[in-house]
């Protein structure tokens, strides 16, 4: 098979930026949309187009048609006749929901469980869209910023002492009393549980105590109370990890990781799958109940990770998903990238600059430049990519 280049499809979510993807693109937005995400990949909600010399085509149905061909047999073994990963660019311009994704039996319930509840596949209040877990990988392509897993006891314990807040004074009493991850879990589910009326009144109490602080932790609470008004969610950063990814950092999202994106430009890389419970920060179905029923409560400091130099010009984020895997390729004049020889499904997004992508002495040529994408399957021959740019590789 030969390496083709991909068309891929847009998320119009109203969080997003209405600039950023499209300058990436080199498109133009002339009525103003949010465009939240852009989808690299074959799931079925939206699969990207591969263009090929007879014709564009879509590529969940050239995976269905050749699967050995374009994943590698060895990737079909595994993971059955699917791509396992699926990549995008995500463009927020506010905070994004306070969110959990399944592990794979979880996902596996949760879909039959709908099923046969009779929800339909496209119904706003469904939270699991397929059977599958999503594992995400988060990689920041300018400043970005997010919530990610909870903080220490100690620590969240010592701020809610400082701030003394008497909507849930007998609660936070109780924590105090134990100080333990089950004292966390109780707390914070009883805070997501409690009756409409007295989160309104917790959120206006924590943000008019928020407002008089000038911490970034602070700043963001009463930032997200303008965005979500009285959404509980907006107490959040008072137990969570807050995150300023620089360029080229990441963090890492394991099925039950609690987590919200505040806003920026990044790389997203995941399982393959849609599955999301939300608990709040969001105009879409919210359904604190499978929030709280899958979250995991592991209460731990969280840095950004840095991605490690395998080899001269090419940087790997190490994480422990065995779906996919994450590349940053750096090229100048002195650093020229050759593929492996043997290798599973590979696509392939240029983020910086201009680059040309060389195909042995039987294949084409490709210049490559900002926001240009190829499909790379396991079947196609060894391959060079040379310029001034930047580059990112998704694999198994």
């Amino acid at each position: 098979m030969a390496i083709y280049p991909l068309r891929n499809p847009v998320q119009n979510y109203p969080w997003g930026s209405t600039a950023e993807i499209p300058e990436l693109l080199g498109t133009a937005n002339p009525q103003n949309k949010p465009v939240a995400e852009l989808w690299l990949g074959a799931h079925p909600k939206a699969p990207s187009t591969v263009l090929r010399e007879q014709g564009a085509q879509s590529l969940l149905e050239l995976i269905q048609a050749e699967p050995d061909a374009v994943l590698g047999a060895n990737t079909v073994k595994r993971f059955g006749p699917r791509l396992p990963f699926l990549l995008k660019v995500l463009a927020a311009d506010k905070a994004l929901a306070l969110q959990v994704h399944p592990t794979a039996a979880q996902a596996l319930k949760g879909f039959e469980r709908e099923n046969a509840l009779g929800i339909r596949p496209g119904a706003p209040e469904r939270n699991y869209l397929d059977r599958h877990h999503k594992p995400e990988l988060i990689c920041a392509l300018g400043p970005f910023e997010c919530l990610v897993g909870f903080r220490t006891v100690k620590e969240i314990a010592v701020e809610l002492k400082s701030l003394e807040l008497k909507t849930i004074e007998e609660e936070i009493d109780r924590f105090n009393r134990s100080q333990s991850p089950d004292a966390l879990q109780r707390l914070f589910e009883s805070i997501l549980s409690m009756e409409r009326g007295r989160q309104q009144r917790l959120v206006r109490e924590v943000v008019e105590k928020a407002a008089a602080a000038k911490r970034s932790r602070y700043q963001w609470i009463v930032e997200l109370d303008q965005q979500y008004p009285v959404d509980i969610g907006v107490v959040s950063p008072l137990f969570l990890n807050l995150l300023h990814l620089h360029p080229g950092q990441a963090a890492y999202l394991a099925p039950g990781t609690v987590h919200a994106y505040l806003g920026g430009l990044g790389i997203e890389l995941m399982a393959n799958s849609d599955n999301v419970a939300r608990g709040g920060l969001s105009a879409r179905y919210v359904d604190r109940p499978e929030f709280l029923r899958i979250l995991r409560y592991n209460d731990r400091p969280i840095e950004p990770l840095d991605p490690v130099e395998v080899n001269r010009g090419i940087d790997q984020y190490e994480v422990p998903a065995s779906d996919f895997r994450l590349f940053r390729i750096r090229l100048n004049r002195g650093v020229r990238y050759t593929s492996e020889q043997k290798r599973a499904v590979e696509i392939l997004i240029c983020t910086h600059g201009m680059a040309k992508l060389c195909v042995d002495a039987h294949g084409a040529d490709y210049g490559i430049q900002r926001g240009d994408s190829f499909l790379v399957p396991a079947s196609s021959p060894a391959y060079t990519i040379e310029g001034e740019g930047t580059l990112f590789k998704a694999t198994v």
